[in-house]
């Protein structure tokens, strides 16, 4: 699950019969204001575009709501069959979500790539891969503007447990901080940091 920066538009993965695609799908759901309930009358099935016949999971959006990612097995441009990472734009909120999907390439590995989160001003993204093949890991590549490709993925080797899943990663609202599962000890943890680019502690 993530919301939007505004709190009005909420993006979730589910089985929901709603309009299937067949397998995991992406929904998104909207709201008027930050204080109206969520409801189910005001959510909808993404559609063909966004999902296939596999599964679609893990989504997360930029703090503006104009880039969409998530992880999915099923596509035809990933990687050897395992789970890669995908992204869809939309010029407004206002707008409809494009009709074309980008693979995202150099997060990509042959292995699962997965449990993706882009930081809210989009230039940070955290994942979790399972290429070294002890658990998966966190890994953090950057960019130096929207629309640019982002870098070699590289380790978060101050957050990684040994042999464990470390996954399910979502950034706090102002960039600063980020949380994620630890299947090694079944707890969550918080890393912070001080410079756009630094995680410097979990606990």
């Amino acid at each position: 699950i993530d919301v939007r920066d505004d709190n009005l538009e909420m993006f979730y993965a589910s089985l929901a019969p709603l309009n299937s695609q067949g397998g995991n799908d992406l929904f998104v759901a909207w709201r008027t204001s930050a204080t109206t309930p969520w409801s189910l009358a005001n959510a909808a099935n993404m559609g063909k575009y966004i999902n296939t016949t596999g599964n679609e999971d893990d989504p997360t959006i930029t703090a503006d709501g104009l880039e969409l990612y998530w992880a999915s097995p099923a596509r035809p441009e990933g990687g050897s069959g395992t789970a890669s990472i995908y992204r869809v734009t939309r010029p407004s909120t206002s707008s409809a979500w494009s009709t074309i999907v980008t693979y995202v390439k150099e997060l990509d590995s042959t292995f699962q790539d997965h449990s993706p989160s882009i930081s809210p001003d989009g230039l940070s993204m955290i994942f979790s891969s399972t290429r070294v093949g002890t658990g998966s890991d966190l890994y953090m590549a950057t960019r130096p503007g929207i629309g640019t490709s982002f870098s070699v993925p590289v380790p978060v080797k101050e957050l990684n447990s040994v042999g464990g899943w470390d996954h399910n990663g979502q950034w706090s609202g102002d960039g600063f901080s980020y949380y994620y599962t630890q299947n090694a000890t079944n707890d969550i943890w918080r890393a912070d940091r001080i410079l756009p680019m630094c995680l410097f502690s979990a606990n």
